[in-house]
């Protein structure tokens, strides 16, 4: 996006907004469930950035970078017992509903909305039944079942584990041998 004229930036100046993720490639083979989930709905983990891949000191120092650390302040509920998803996917339909006719965006909500409600066989409010309608829209009428069943199956056979060593390398543990 260029920096608006009108807030002080030069026109010429090209921002991008870049998600990085707050822990190095290496330690993500700790995070299975979470490398498994990138994994399964397509994320390319060649493309995601690490903080041990990006300078953010030397960034900060030249005043090239401006952080906003995203946490539970962004998912605020109104007290009610929702999923995190379900108030992204309302914040997205409000504010940027572009964001959700992304495949694996819409795939990693859903993902987290099913996987919070047990495929909304826990209590799940309203809201987030609306939610998994609204991200299981283009899909097969089964698909919801079908996606929670290949998101709780176990990541450890040797399918997954090679996935998972080529995207992010070998576990510290395998390294020492």
């Amino acid at each position: 996006m260029r920096a608006n004229e009108q807030e002080g930036g030069d026109a010429n100046t090209i921002q991008a907004v870049v998600p990085v993720m707050n822990m190095t490639r290496q330690k993500m083979l700790k995070q299975r469930q979470a490398a498994w989930l990138f994994h399964l709905v397509g994320l390319d983990a060649e493309s995601m950035l690490f903080s041990d891949e990006v300078d953010l000191e030397t960034l900060l120092l030249a005043k090239q970078l401006s952080i906003l650390i995203v946490g539970e302040d962004m998912l605020k509920t109104n007290g009610e017992a929702v999923s995190g998803c379900t108030v992204l996917t309302d914040n997205y339909c409000e504010d940027a509903y572009d964001l959700l006719q992304t495949p694996i965006l819409k795939k990693l909500l859903l993902a987290g909305v099913l996987l919070d409600t047990q495929n909304l066989s826990k209590v799940s409010m309203t809201r987030d039944v609306e939610a998994v309608q609204l991200l299981s829209v283009g899909s097969t009428p089964n698909y919801r079942n079908t996606f929670f069943d290949q998101l709780t199956q176990d990541a450890k056979d040797d399918s997954s584990l090679k996935a998972l060593r080529q995207s992010y390398g070998n576990s510290p543990i395998e390294s020492k041998w």
